[in-house]
């Protein structure tokens, strides 16, 4: 038994992006865990990908690996993803699950996809008992081909996740999410192309969303308190859409990781409009600091090891 408890282990993050693939290994010693390795590996320019997915030299990631692959967890990418919440009326057992699946079958008609349901924070109260559900549903052919992908080059998955809830358990790990009760928390992960937003309360998911803007997307080198038509509007739009929907719900305040460095021309916090953005800092053990870009990979590793 104490073998068990204090026994090594290892598991890796892939995220893939347009851009390449993003590799983070952590390994657990006891209580600790320890960043093994950061790598990215670029897709190649020009050159169409298979299946949709880019082109990116895998081989030499599995070699990272050193054949440990099968601990490996990757992110879809939410391209593929479709996204839903709901607020269903309190019912027994698996009822609302039930519920929340057949709604998101109803989005994709003569569709064979697959559906994950999450029961979110609780139950409210508002006109009746309700309940937060998250739907996620991506098509079978796709996730077939995603598992292809990997499996081609030796790298074999031993799950699968979105990346909101990658980006999610490094808040977990790193305490972010532990402020006082009811407090929302909001994270973004800053992509070239495209970006993931998270809102979090009592350490729950309670809306994500994708956007299509990144840093490519007309964004000035700083940004001033007039506004800009670039990534931090969509962001603070997206935000006040998310906080309409809940009762007495403020986030005046985001978390960003990805290429959040280049998006803050450098610095560690921004003030725009009525929102504060700082940069994600997460130390693992023995005082490693994980680069921002690495953060839904690292994610999916503590994912791997938590299974």
């Amino acid at each position: 038994m104490i073998r068990l408890i204090f026994a090594n282990k290892t598991a890796y993050g892939l995220h893939l992006e347009p851009e390449g693939l993003r590799v983070v290994g952590v390994n657990r010693r006891g209580k600790e865990y320890l960043v093994c390795c950061q790598a990215f590996f670029p897709s190649v320019e020009g050159r169409p990908g298979e299946k949709n997915f880019p082109v990116v030299n895998l081989e030499d990631a599995a070699e990272l690996m050193d054949g440990k692959g099968s601990g490996a967890v990757a992110a879809m990418p939410g391209d593929f993803l479709s996204i839903r919440f709901f607020q269903l009326p309190h019912m027994p057992l698996k009822e609302p699950e039930k519920a929340a699946e057949w709604e998101m079958r109803l989005l994709s008609p003569g569709q064979d996809v697959l559906v994950r349901v999450l029961r979110l924070g609780g139950q409210r109260a508002g006109g009746g008992s309700l309940v937060d559900m998250l739907g996620i549903s991506v098509s079978r052919q796709v996730a077939g081909d995603f598992y292809l992908y990997f499996s081609a080059s030796g790298i074999r998955l031993s799950a699968v996740e979105p990346e909101f809830i990658a980006l999610w358990r490094l808040l977990k790990y790193c305490g972010a999410l532990s402020g006082s009760r009811d407090e929302y928390i909001a994270a973004a992960y800053v992509g070239i192309s495209r970006s993931v937003l998270l809102v979090c309360r009592n350490s729950a998911i309670m809306h994500s969303k994708v956007i299509p803007a990144g840093i490519k997307r007309g964004m000035p080198r700083r940004v001033s308190h007039g506004g800009s038509d670039g990534l931090l509007t969509e962001i603070e739009q997206s935000l006040k859409q998310m906080a309409a929907m809940e009762k007495h719900c403020k986030i005046d305040g985001v978390l960003l990781c990805g290429q959040a460095g280049e998006l803050l021309a450098g610095e560690k916090k921004l003030a725009y409009k009525d929102i504060i953005f700082r940069i994600l800092s997460v130390e693992f053990g023995g005082g490693e600091v994980l680069a921002p870009e690495m953060a839904v990979a690292a994610g999916l590793a503590l994912r791997g090891l938590w299974s």
